[in-house]
């Protein structure tokens, strides 16, 4: 499966299991100079901006391991241009990684989230 595929698919699958939960998308793939921000969310007063990383395997490290120093500051930094340009200064804001497990013929196999990414 294509890479842009299978990471489209992996957003898609957990888009709808926060949908189920209540949270509601605001924006998707929201793109800044130096950084991207996969989904937007929000459910009553609070924003999770959530990074989506979809592996086949473990092979070359956990998914959660591609979220480096540099990736948590261009995080931080879109979402902070995200707050000031939609004017959302007085929501809580959270960071969340999610990793998507499929096989090569792109059945999902599982989730896993990390809820405070930058930490």
């Amino acid at each position: 499966m294509e890479k842009q595929i299978k990471g489209k698919v992996g957003e898609d699958h957990i888009l709808k299991k926060l949908e189920k939960e209540g949270y509601r998308l605001l924006h998707r793939n929201f793109f800044v100079r130096g950084g991207e921000i996969d989904l937007v969310l929000e459910k009553k007063q609070r924003l999770v901006f959530v990074e989506v990383k979809t592996r086949s395997s473990d092979h070359f490290g956990s998914p959660f391991d591609s979220i480096t120093a540099q990736k948590k500051r261009h995080l931080r930094r879109a979402a902070e241009l995200y707050i000031q340009q939609y004017h959302l200064e007085e929501r809580d804001v959270e960071f969340w990684a999610a990793a998507v497990y499929m096989d090569r013929d792109g059945k999902i196999l599982k989730e896993e989230f990390v809820y405070d990414v930058l930490a």
